[in-house]
C-alpha cells in the first residue's frame, strides 16, 4: 500500500488559488470534471442527518458546464430520497450494501469505470475505505471529508485506517477541532488536511412576516405574548438537551410565560419527556418532533439555543445566524469556530444548566442585546453560504485533476 502515495505537486493550482488562475486552469481544461460522492448514508430511520443536508445543499450549487457530480450512496433506497428529489440532483446511485460489505468495492468499480471519475470524494467510514481502495487501481484523485470527531472508532477501521493512510490526496473536515482528530485517529497527514465548514444557502431562511409568526405560534398552540426558546438537534446525548430542560424552571421565574420548543427526535425522547415531568415542566415544553419547515420554527424562535456536548458545525447554528436570531451556545469545537462569545452570541461551558438560564435571561430582559447579538450574527453567517463552499471545492477539484494530468 506504500505506493498510493502520488508525492504530485499541485501544478501551481492550490485550494486557495485566485479566481483567476481558477478561470485560467478552467479555459485550458477539459469542459468537465466528474466528480463521485461516495456516501455511507442520508440519515438515520428516514431522518436527513446535518451531513446529509450537506451533500444535497452542496451538489446542486456546481456549475453544470464544469463539474459533473454524482451522488452515491452505500445503504439502499429509502424514504430520504424524497430530499434528493426536492434538490434535482440528477445523477444518483444506491448500492444497498452494509458500509463494510465486500461487493460494494465491485460496485464502485462500475460506477467508476461508467461515469470516467476524475476524483473521489469520500463522506463515511465505508466510504472512505472502499474509496481509497478503488484509489490503488485507479489512480483517482481522493479526498476525504470527515464531518464528526470519531467517537465510536471501532478497532478494525483503526487497521484500515493505518494501511489505507497514504491513498488520500486531500482531506476536508468541517472544523479545526476535527482536523486534529482526524490527522491523530485517522492518520491522515495534517498538512493534507483543509478546514472547510459546513454551509447551507442562506437564501432560504430569511426573516418571516408578523403574519406568518403569528400563524405559525397558532399551529404550535402558543401564544402571541409567550417567548419562545428552540432548540433544533437529533435527541441524542452529544445534543446536551437534557441541560437545557434543566435550565427552564430558572428562567420560568422570571419570565413564566416562556415555552422550550424541542425540535427534533431521537432514541432520548422518551427520556426527555419523563424529565419534563418530573420537574413539573410539560405545561412549558413542547416536544415537536422531526419538523422539515425549519424555518418557519426559527421564525418564531426568539433565543436559538445549542446546548451540545461537543460538535462540528451544526447547520442549524448557521441557519438561526442567517435569520438574526440571537444564540446561546456551549464551548465546544466547530461551534467557538463560528461563535464569538458577547459578539456574535453568548457562550457556557457544556452541561452547565445554571449558565444556560442566565444567559437566556440575559437576552430576554436586554431586547437590545438580542437584537444585536442577532445583527452580528447575521453578518457572521454570510461566510457560511453554500457558495462559498462551492467555490472553494472547485480550486481544490481543478487543483487535483491538474495535478493527475500533469503526471
Amino acid at each position: 500500500m506504500a505506493g498510493c502515495e502520488s508525492g504530485m505537486s499541485l501544478g501551481g493550482l492550490t485550494p486557495e488559488s485566485s479566481w483567476q488562475d481558477l478561470a485560467e486552469f478552467m479555459i485550458a481544461s477539459p469542459p468537465v470534471i466528474n466528480v463521485l460522492w461516495l456516501v455511507d448514508h442520508l440519515g438515520f430511520k428516514e431522518r436527513i442527518h446535518g451531513a446529509g443536508m450537506f451533500y444535497l445543499n452542496v451538489i446542486p450549487a456546481f456549475p453544470k458546464d464544469k463539474f459533473n457530480p454524482i451522488l452515491c450512496v452505500i445503504r439502499g433506497k429509502d424514504l430520504l430520497h424524497k430530499y434528493v428529489e426536492n434538490r434535482r440532483i440528477e445523477k444518483v446511485y444506491y448500492l444497498d450494501r452494509g458500509k463494510y460489505d465486500p461487493l460494494t468495492f465491485f460496485d464502485l468499480v462500475q460506477i467508476i469505470r461508467k461515469e470516467k471519475i476524475d476524483i473521489l470524494h469520500l463522506h463515511g467510514f465505508g466510504a472512505d475505505n472502499f474509496g481509497r481502495l478503488a484509489r490503488v487501481f485507479f489512480k483517482i484523485p481522493t479526498i476525504v471529508h470527515t464531518h464528526d470527531p470519531a467517537v465510536y472508532y471501532p478497532w478494525f477501521q483503526r487497521c484500515l485506517d493505518r494501511i489505507l493512510a497514504p491513498c488520500v490526496d486531500s482531506a476536508l473536515a468541517v472544523s479545526r477541532s476535527i482536523r486534529s482528530a482526524t490527522a491523530a485517529k485517522r492518520k491522515i497527514l495534517l498538512e493534507k488536511i483543509e478546514v472547510l465548514h459546513t454551509c447551507t444557502p442562506l437564501e432560504d431562511f430569511k426573516s418571516a412576516t408578523p403574519s406568518e409568526v403569528s400563524v405559525t405560534k397558532k399551529e404550535l398552540g402558543i401564544g402571541l405574548d409567550y417567548k419562545i426558546v428552540t432548540t433544533v438537534a437529533r435527541l441524542f446525548e452529544q445534543k446536551g438537551t437534557e441541560y437545557l430542560i434543566r435550565s427552564l424552571p430558572a428562567v420560568l421565574e422570571q419570565f413564566p410565560k416562556t415555552i422550550l420548543l424541542v425540535v427534533g427526535d431521537g432514541p432520548l425522547r422518551g427520556d426527555l419527556e419523563a424529565l419534563t415531568r418530573d420537574l413539573k415542566l410539560r405545561k412549558s415544553v413542547i416536544f415537536a418532533g422531526h419538523r422539515e419547515d425549519v424555518r418557519r420554527i426559527l421564525s418564531v424562535s426568539d433565543i436559538k439555543v445549542l446546548p451540545s456536548l461537543w460538535e462540528g458545525t451544526p447547520l442549524t447554528m448557521l441557519e438561526a445566524m442567517a435569520m438574526g436570531k440571537p444564540i446561546v451556545a456551549t464551548t465546544v469545537d466547530g461551534i467557538m469556530e463560528v461563535l464569538r462569545d458577547g459578539e456574535t452570541a453568548f457562550l457556557v461551558s457544556p452541561r452547565d444548566p445554571k449558565a444556560l438560564a442566565e444567559k437566556i435571561l440575559k437576552l430576554l430582559t436586554n431586547e437590545k442585546e438580542a437584537v444585536r447579538l442577532g445583527l452580528n450574527a447575521m453578518a457572521e453567517s454570510k461566510k457560511y453560504d453554500v457558495g462559498f463552499c462551492v467555490g472553494k471545492l472547485e480550486r481544490l477539484y481543478c487543483a487535483l485533476f491538474e495535478s493527475r494530468r500533469r503526471s
